[in-house]
């Protein structure tokens, strides 16, 4: 093992040799990006772009490798101190807690990479170009914005899987939590643990304080109350889908509502409309706009018909529960292609290639995607713009979740002809 540049750097790089490498770039995930002696890409998390950093070798694929940051040898001013304990800072044991990847670096510096990991995703694609991104819309606050955490209850510890996706982190607060949630761990902590729990979710809503749930997976009718700033009150069952950062949510509604008026569509058809957030923003919008929502979890879709009339939307805004791609046709028939745009907000896996082509058939007017996995998007993009019927003709990030590798995206498709 040498410490440094090898003198042959066509030898064979092994798991645990330790080099001296220049970061370069931050990959989609929050490693930096570097080259090892013999040309090869190396992913090191915890570090930043500009810097020089020792690195371990710890796994050598084929194509590309991983390493552990040992030290940071040359620094660069974009780096910070991380506000949680946890976080990769080259001192630890190789065991870091994975959430918050860009939490040695300022905000400014994070929210840049990102919008380039979006338009790179789009761009080397051919998708689009780049005067048709939006400047990305950043988060108030780059920690407290969590209204939910679910921690893993074992061996006596309760917090994260670390990066190997196994071992549990004991976690006594999370700097993304909101406060309320710190306050309840910590009080939970104290007590007696809840016997037979293998895993805790903390769910706050200012309306409710915290809920302890312990192993989730049981069902619960109960339903609590999300408040979305201008958007008013919404009803959402405790264990279904709602966006984990309040005030951005309100911020992706109001301007996927904007979108949609843009539009000028008659119709709105909400694919994935969990308990209606989207499609009622737009009608509170839009005086004349008939929406239909579809969504596979029952709960959330009582929640939304809820949610409808408590906003006096019920007579225009109608929601029932089934799947996106086998209801697809029965749901648009009733709706003009040329006069409707359809909303999709689907689950990090994306749309089916079905559900694209059923899409692709009726022929909307246009479609608003809005996704939390560019991969994912690209690929279904790529399916929806090949057909020659659509364009991307509107991009936008929205940073719901800071400090982590994830961020929201809004697409706007518009039909050629």
């Amino acid at each position: 093992m040498k410490y440094g540049l090898k003198t042959d750097c066509c030898a064979r790089i092994m798991k645990k040799d330790v080099f001296e490498i220049d970061i370069n770039a931050f990959a989609f995930g929050g490693a930096g990006v570097g080259k090892l002696p013999d040309g090869k890409v190396c992913f090191v998390r915890g570090a930043a772009p500009g810097e020089k950093v020792s690195i371990e070798v710890t796994d050598d694929k084929s194509s590309f490798a991983y390493g552990k940051l040992l030290s940071v040898v040359q620094t660069v001013r974009t780096r910070i101190t991380p506000e949680c304990p946890l976080a990769i800072n080259g001192k630890d044991n190789g065991m870091c807690c994975p959430g918050c990847s860009y939490g040695h670096v300022d905000y400014e510096t994070e929210l840049a990479w990102k919008q380039r990991q979006l338009e790179g995703f789009l761009l080397r694609s051919g998708l689009t170009t780049r005067s048709r991104f939006r400047p990305p819309v950043p988060a108030p606050a780059r920690y407290g914005w969590r209204n939910k955490i679910r921690l893993t209850a074992e061996n006596g510890k309760l917090g994260y899987k670390g990066d190997d996706n196994t071992t549990v982190l004991d976690v006594p607060e999370c700097p993304l939590a909101r406060r309320s949630i710190n306050e309840a761990l910590a009080a939970y902590r104290a007590g007696e643990p809840v016997a037979g729990a293998s895993h805790l979710t903390f769910r706050w809503t200012l309306r409710d304080g915290v809920k302890i749930r312990p192993n989730t997976e049981t069902p619960s009718d109960r339903f609590l109350c999300e408040q979305l700033g201008a958007h008013g009150d919404f009803f959402v069952p405790e264990n279904s889908f709602f966006q984990i950062n309040v005030p951005m949510a309100s911020k992706l509604a109001t301007a996927a509502a904007d979108r949609v008026k843009a539009g000028g569509a008659e119709f709105l058809l909400e694919l994935f409309c969990g308990v209606g957030v989207l499609s009622i923003a737009a009608a509170q919008k839009i005086d004349s706009l008939k929406v239909r929502g579809i969504e596979l979890d029952k709960l959330a879709i009582k929640a939304a018909k809820l949610n409808a009339s408590r906003h006096g939307l019920a007579a225009r805004c109608r929601y029932e529960a089934g799947d996106a791609e086998a209801q697809f046709q029965s749901f648009a028939r009733s709706m003009p292609a040329e006069k409707t745009m359809i909303l999709v907000d689907p689950p990090r896996c994306g749309m089916s290639a079905g559900l694209c082509k059923k899409i692709l058939a009726y022929k909307p007017k246009m479609v608003l995607y809005i996704s939390c996995a560019p991969d994912t998007l690209r690929r279904d993009l790529e399916i929806m713009t090949r057909s020659g019927l659509y364009e991307v003709c509107d991009v936008q990030l929205f940073d719901l979740f800071p400090a982590t590798a994830h961020f929201e995206t809004m697409t706007v498709l518009r039909r050629k002809c």
